[in-house]
């Protein structure tokens, strides 16, 4: 993503919603940031971040042009993922991971701006730099439980990830 000022900051578009709105981490940039399908100097922008929910940590992205779809993601309508729950993620520098929802309890955090990020779930999922706002499904479903918010040092040798509750998304449209 391209801020104002120019800076890139690298993240993942996220799941596709329906032909031009998609989900994304609201860490990612500000409302009107320009979204490139490449941080490459010159790759045109296929949209920018119209809304920011900054306590959830959560973005949407308008896209410029409607992208054909055969399905959109389904959005869970439940706040809690409960313990044990399989869920699979994709993040750009990391690829397609896999895990589960070790606790199902709730972490609060401070964001880099000192700002509360509420309601999150920790993951097994391995993320990387560059997989914030990545989709989280519920394994072997096309149901978007979470986004990937940011990793955590691992337990027991077990990676571990924050996610924010896709039901915390405020559908804009």
């Amino acid at each position: 993503m391209t801020s104002r000022s120019g800076a890139v900051q690298m993240c993942t578009i996220g799941a596709i919603v329906d032909d031009r709105h998609a989900l994304t981490a609201a860490h990612c940039g500000q409302i009107t940031d320009q979204v490139r399908m490449s941080g490459e100097p010159g790759a045109p922008a296929i949209g920018a971040i119209s809304v920011r929910q900054t306590r959830q940590d959560l973005a949407t992205i308008t896209i410029y042009e409607s992208v054909p779809i055969d399905r959109p993601s389904r959005i869970a309508s439940t706040d809690s993922l409960p313990a044990g729950l399989a869920v699979a993620g994709h993040g750009s520098t990391s690829g397609r991971r896999t895990g589960y929802i070790p606790t199902g309890r709730v972490i609060n955090r401070e964001s880099d701006d000192r700002a509360s990020i509420s309601e999150l779930v920790e993951s097994t999922i391995c993320a990387n730099g560059g997989d914030s706002g990545g989709p989280v499904y519920q394994a072997g479903t096309d149901l978007i439980v979470g986004t990937i918010i940011a990793q955590r040092r691992p337990v027991r040798g077990e990676c571990r990830s924050l996610l924010s509750p896709s039901s915390r998304w405020a559908d804009p449209f």
